[in-house]
């Protein structure tokens, strides 16, 4: 009995007839639009489906990655089922070349880690946390230890890998808009919620979230935090929105015990209408011992710098739409030793 393999194009194989089609096709530089035979494979595409022109694409791979980038911007998300062909084999490409993100849901995301080998990561469906939260801030501590934060004081935690969540409470009055989370080494979680004048906070618990104290309280009614980032278990650094004029910038050299506020001097003034954003906690990135980089947008889109732990601060302007209250730099990563920034539209590396 002959069996047909239709499990996928590349275990087929030409006729004879198609071979020779091969051989003896006319032939020309398709980069200059001078090969005949793909300028007529191209207008018979684009009359039989109706369109006003076609391209040819040599390869199933890059028809995909093209039909993406023609549908997504870079840095957008797409959904994708967890046995197609783009998710299985293309997602290393897709990050690469155009940095767009497949996501299912961003706590089951968290489990996978950073792995070398893209397809090595494994999604597992997982119960979802019963609640209306809008879910900011995660961090996972390991495979199975995860914190998400968010709005309504929302503050959760799971120990199995999320196989079941366990909110923690924070006695306070105020309902609090929790942006981002961070655990030291030595087990110290801190949690920051983001608004304006005294709803932008900093707790901390030394005790795995079973009582909390207030690390930080925004004195000035102009001010909002936007993201927090450690360098050790000691050392951190809090930003937010302008405050008289200059970035606000808090600095702790003892585990949020006290936060020290950059002095004026130390900090190039921000530009009038200079924005930040609470991007769950990613406009600002810490490198090494004494390295951090801190995103801003508005007028330009503009990155401060410091070199030794905030003491003294630099600033540039990058390429970054700009211009409008929601354009700028949203988040800061680093991959090896490259930084790299991401606003809403475009990503950018140096």
């Amino acid at each position: 009995m002959k069996f047909i393999d239709l499990r996928s194009d590349t275990v087929t194989k030409p006729s004879k007839a198609m071979l020779n089609a091969m051989v003896n096709c006319e032939v020309g530089d398709d980069v200059y639009g001078e090969d005949p035979t793909v300028n007529k494979l191209e207008s018979l595409s684009a009359e039989i489906l109706g369109k006003d022109a076609a391209v040819f694409t040599p390869s199933g791979t890059q028809s995909n990655l093209l039909a993406l980038l023609t549908h997504c911007e870079r840095g957008d998300e797409y959904i994708a089922g967890q046995e197609s062909h783009v998710y299985k084999n293309e997602v290393k490409k897709l990050l690469i070349i155009f940095y767009q993100s497949c996501m299912i849901f961003f706590i089951w995301f968290a489990f996978t880690g950073c792995k070398s080998q893209m397809n090595n990561i494994r999604i597992n469906q997982l119960p979802a946390i019963d609640s209306t939260v809008s879910f900011r801030g995660i961090y996972a501590v390991s495979d199975t230890k995860v914190w998400a934060t968010g709005s309504s004081n929302a503050i959760f935690r799971t120990n199995n890998g999320g196989q079941s969540w366990e909110q923690m409470i924070i006695d306070d009055s105020l309902t609090l808009d929790f942006r981002d989370v961070h655990i030291t080494s030595v087990g110290d979680i801190f949690v920051m919620s983001s608004g304006p004048g005294n709803q932008s906070r900093i707790y901390r618990s030394s005790d795995n979230g079973e009582t909390w104290d207030i690390s930080y309280i925004n004195p000035h009614d102009e001010g909002f935090l936007n993201s927090t980032a450690f360098w050790n278990d000691s050392t951190g650094i809090a930003v937010g929105d302008p405050v008289n004029g200059q970035i606000f910038i808090l600095v702790t050299h003892d585990s949020g015990s006290s936060w020290n506020v950059a002095q004026p001097g130390t900090i190039p003034p921000a530009l009038p209408g200079a924005i930040g954003f609470a991007a769950s906690g990613t406009s600002v990135a810490v490198y090494g011992d004494s390295l951090a980089w801190i995103g801003t947008g508005g007028p330009e889109a503009r990155v401060y710098y410091t070199t030794d732990l905030g003491t003294s601060w630099h600033v540039t302007n990058t390429p970054f739409l700009h211009g409008g209250e929601t354009t700028g730099i949203y988040s800061v990563q680093f991959f090896q030793r490259k930084y790299w920034f991401y606003s809403r539209w475009r990503l950018y590396n140096t």
